[in-house]
């Protein structure tokens, strides 16, 4: 097992699909047949993803309020959150340029922990699988085990 919980079909992870309502609350889903999984726990992890202040989060539209969200599922791959809240928008914000520069790319991905070298290994076995949508067959890849005794 390589973690805590495993997700189905990380290769094929679908994007989620946020309906939101009038009063402001949400259900979050994702297309049928993508892998990943829609549930209360990976809900919550993505709301609080980076969030240094949860009753302050500064978008370019709104300052968001969630000290008071409720997260509940409703049934496979489907979520509802209620309770989040705006403010007004943050008069100041950072943004990211970016410049093309060529086809070259480096990741690294770090893991540490319970299970570590088999989550890397895990997440090596996904980009495997992903790059076959993506990148032409002779491409060079590379996978590198850092900090793993070599045998």
């Amino acid at each position: 097992m390589p973690g805590f919980k495993d997700v189905p079909g990380l290769a094929t992870v679908g994007y989620p699909i946020i309906e939101v309502e009038q009063d402001g609350s949400l259900i979050i889903t994702k297309p049928a047949n993508t892998g990943g999984c829609v549930t209360e726990q990976t809900v919550k992890e993505q709301l609080l993803y980076e969030v240094h202040d949860p009753a302050n989060y500064l978008t370019p539209d709104v300052t968001v309020d969630l000290s008071h969200a409720e997260v509940r599922q409703l049934s496979p791959n489907r979520v509802a959150v209620t309770g989040i809240r705006g403010k007004p928008a943050p008069e100041r914000l950072k943004t990211t340029v970016c410049y093309e520069g060529g086809w070259q790319g480096e990741a690294e991905i770090s893991y540490a922990g319970p299970n570590a070298l088999a989550r890397a290994q895990l997440a090596a076995q996904v980009l495997r699988e992903r790059l076959v949508f993506r990148a032409p067959a002779a491409y060079p890849l590379g996978y590198h085990w850092l900090g793993q005794r070599i045998r």
